[in-house]
């Protein structure tokens, strides 16, 4: 098992699947646990202490007075210890006294390990509204625990990796969504295509999810009309994030943004490659779309550095968008372009007084590079 805190918030126009925090917990005051779930007596836990056995001392104090570890190394070093002894007992029961104590401090959990663990402690608990599984490789009952989780939790925001769930387990999972009334954040990655679908069928019946993430999925025609389909009947989503997936036709979604306003609220699309090569013909698509559309703020069509950058077409198409468009605010095209496309994007934006940026590199945290802006929005420089 491994639990892990997250950097900070990122800045909310940079692309993020938005990750969750972890709260450090406090001391619980919690009843003890018993020392027959370690299989260890007291004695010999008290004994593992002394001699100073890495996670023993903080496995001690929460045996025997409840005291929650007080840190993240102290926390993983004594679910480690206990996990020695016995490994489901020493995580599970952990787990669970931390997680479903009416005194629990966490309110948000990144978790990766054995999903079903996590997913048992997490049944009563009613203060985690966070929670991330994307470590998670997903198997067994944990789709179907998901969708009881989903079905009576109060969580906001839900990540996990659906590619090694099947048909039943992904229905399992919109059925909790569909159940669901708090959920305003949703990320299942590399969902499969009636996975989509009976998502789709879900947010249709239960608005209110601003942010939708698919990423690393393979869409087909019929997913994009679902999908069309539910961002444009009042499902409320704001933030679409299709990163990285095989998209086989897009021009469901773009006949929806060429309609303007009057039919979607989406303010944000992700578009972005960073494992593929961009497609030409979809993004022409994207590019065409632009000319029309009056509700996107956002754009992000960028590449990774090893890949193709965009061709001539779609950043002339792209170009033509950007002279009329009056509401994107900002185009995000890391790694995209060329410097001769940079400088035809350059001449185009002459005319354009409402968008506020267009980066063509990410930044990176650990040299202090802000990014490279075509244009810079005032609060980066």
């Amino acid at each position: 098992m491994f639990i892990k805190p997250l950097a900070s918030t990122p800045n909310s126009r940079i692309p993020t699947s938005e990750a969750p925090p972890i709260i450090n917990a406090a001391s619980s005051g919690e009843p003890a646990l018993s020392a027959s779930t370690a299989r260890l007596t007291l004695a010999e836990l008290e004994e593992h202490a002394k001699k100073g056995t890495p996670g023993a001392q903080a496995a001690y104090r929460f045996v025997h007075s409840g005291k929650v570890p007080e840190n993240q190394n102290s926390f993983e070093d004594c679910v480690g210890f206990l996990a020695k002894f016995d490994a489901k007992a020493g995580e599970s029961y952990l787990l669970e006294r931390l997680l479903s104590a009416q005194d629990s401090p966490y309110t948000s959990l990144t978790f990766c390990g054995d999903a079903e663990v996590v997913l048992k402690a997490l049944q009563n608990n009613s203060k985690i509204t966070r929670l991330d599984l994307s470590g998670c490789k997903l198997g067994g009952k944990a789709p179907v625990l998901i969708s009881r989780l989903l079905a009576r939790s109060v969580l906001t925001l839900f990540h996990v990796d659906c590619a090694t769930v099947d048909n039943d387990g992904l229905y399992e999972i919109a059925l909790g969504v569909r159940k669901n009334e708090s959920l305003t954040h949703l990320e299942l990655i590399g969902i499969k295509s009636a996975g989509v679908q009976e998502l789709c069928k879900a947010l249709v019946v239960r608005p209110g999810l601003l942010c939708l993430n698919l990423r690393e999925s393979d869409l087909d025609v019929d997913d994009m009309n679902s999908l069309a389909k539910a961002v444009s009947d009042g499902a409320g989503v704001e933030r679409l994030i299709l990163r990285d997936c095989k998209i086989r036709e897009i021009t469901p979604l773009t006949q929806l943004l060429g309609k303007g306003g009057s039919v979607s609220g989406l303010t944000y699309l992700d578009l972005s490659m960073s494992r593929r090569d961009p497609d030409t013909e979809n993004l022409m698509k994207v590019a065409q779309a632009l000319k029309s559309n009056t509700t996107l703020m956002q754009l992000a069509i960028g590449t990774a550095p090893h890949k193709k950058k965009l061709s001539d077409d779609v950043v002339k198409e792209l170009g033509e968008a950007l002279a009329t468009n009056t509401t994107l605010q900002m185009l995000y095209l890391d790694n995209a372009v060329t410097p001769d496309q940079c400088e035809y994007l350059q001449k185009c934006l002459a005319t354009n007084t409402t968008l506020q940026g267009v980066r063509i590199l990410p930044p990176d945290e650990e040299l202090s590079f802000k990014g490279k802006w075509l244009r810079e929005p005032p609060d980066v420089g």
